[in-house]
């Protein structure tokens, strides 16, 4: 046997029949580090710093701005872009959130995916955090939109609950373009409105419903908005708007419920009308357009005071019923502070009429005083306008 060859095999052996554990290794410090010390991790540079927190902030800021978009009317910013416009168009503020919320998740993914051969893999807190805070802002304006109240499901179908005494009124926004004299009188025929309140509807167009409404034996009184010019300071594109805004509002009154007499109306731009029965035997009546909440083409300005304005005839017109496009919703807390009880202010999703009543924006409405009336019937109708016509039944409170 050469020499060294069973040391060899020995050596061999043993490697093969134990396993040598060696300690962890060291991350060794620079020079001038004491021996068996390791080095601290190095500072991020303050670029990355910075970065950071400009990331934190970001997600903090559109986190609140969403968060407070749920519920704006407690914080006193109902009223307020963007959150005016959010809590009209609830269902769209919870489909955009969601889908910011999958944006952040789709571009957090990828970053992770880009850090992969770096030593930094997490994903980013930033895009987590925010992403869960819309997903629970989305399901708050799904709840809002769940608890709102809506047209009952027993009179949805019709007004079958009317009896002699009662009031049933209609409001539309017949848009120029949409529902025909025809489809306005059918309506107010079918329903048996003794009150229709109309916006965007030109005059002749309006003249034709009441032609209508006579020939099915149905007269009525037409009462039409003066126009007014600008009240208000504007925006910028209210000096090309304004031409074409007109006070295009009526206000049909069946002649059975005897003569009523225009008064001063308030100057909305979209137009209102105003009346009283000629022998104070009845309801003073209103119909109303206020200008929408939308600010690239009028100033929010405009919209609250004319939405105030509306609003405000509800305590000018004790026993009296407020009715039309008021642009605005229950969530703002202008109708919440109307001498209109919430309670007894017939609404549903009424806009656009491309989404469910469920998911569309309650913007029309009929206002009652709710000392006088109780609300006994609705209904929602599509008759070709991009506005659902609400219908309501009132019953007086001194009804039997």
């Amino acid at each position: 046997m050469p020499p060294g060859t069973g040391a060899r095999a020995g050596v061999g052996a043993v490697g093969h029949a134990r396993r040598v554990l060696l300690p962890p290794r060291r991350r060794v410090g620079p020079p001038g580090t004491p021996h068996g010390a390791t080095a601290a991790t190095p500072p991020r540079p303050r670029a990355d710093r910075v970065a950071t927190g400009i990331a934190w902030a970001a997600a903090g800021l559109v986190g609140v701005v969403a968060v407070v978009g749920v519920a704006p009317r407690l914080v006193g910013l109902s009223e307020t872009t963007p959150w005016a416009q959010g809590v009209q168009l609830r269902a769209a503020s919870a489909a955009g959130c969601l889908a910011l919320a999958v944006v952040l998740l789709v571009v957090a993914g990828l970053v992770r995916l880009a850090r992969r051969r770096a030593a930094h893999r997490r994903t980013p807190p930033q895009a987590l955090a925010l992403a869960l805070v819309l997903v629970l802002v989305a399901g708050g304006h799904a709840g809002a939109l769940a608890l709102r109240p809506e047209v009952p499901a027993g009179t949805a179908a019709g007004t079958s609950s009317a009896r002699e005494g009662d009031l049933v009124v209609t409001a539309l926004n017949a848009g120029p373009d949409g529902a025909t004299p025809d489809d306005v009188a059918a309506l107010a025929l079918r329903r048996g409105s003794q009150v229709l309140a109309l916006s965007e509807t030109r005059p002749e167009a309006a003249r034709a419903v009441a032609d209508a409404l006579a020939a099915a034996g149905r007269p009525v009184q037409l009462l039409s908005a003066e126009p007014v010019g600008p009240v208000l300071p504007g925006s910028w594109a209210d000096g090309l708007l304004l031409p074409l805004v007109r006070a295009d509002t009526h206000l049909l009154v069946a002649e059975e419920l005897g003569p009523y007499v225009a008064e001063p109306a308030p100057p909305l731009l979209g137009g209102a009308v105003v009346a009283r029965p000629a022998d104070g035997d009845g309801p003073p009546l209103a119909s109303v357009h206020t200008l929408p909440a939308v600010p690239v083409l009028f100033d929010m300005d405009r919209w609250r005071a004319e939405t105030a304005m509306a609003v405000a005839l509800c305590a000018r017109l004790p026993g009296g019923v407020v009715a039309g496009d008021l642009n605005a919703t229950r969530d703002h807390a202008v109708l919440r502070g109307s001498a209109c009880d919430p309670a007894a202010a017939v609404t549903g999703g009424s806009w656009p009429t491309d989404l469910p009543p469920a998911l569309a924006s309650p913007i029309d409405h009929v206002l009652a005083d709710p000392g006088a009336w109780s609300v006994v019937g609705q209904a929602l109708d599509d008759v070709g306008s991009d506005h659902r016509a609400v219908t309501a039944v009132l019953r007086p409170r001194t009804a039997p």
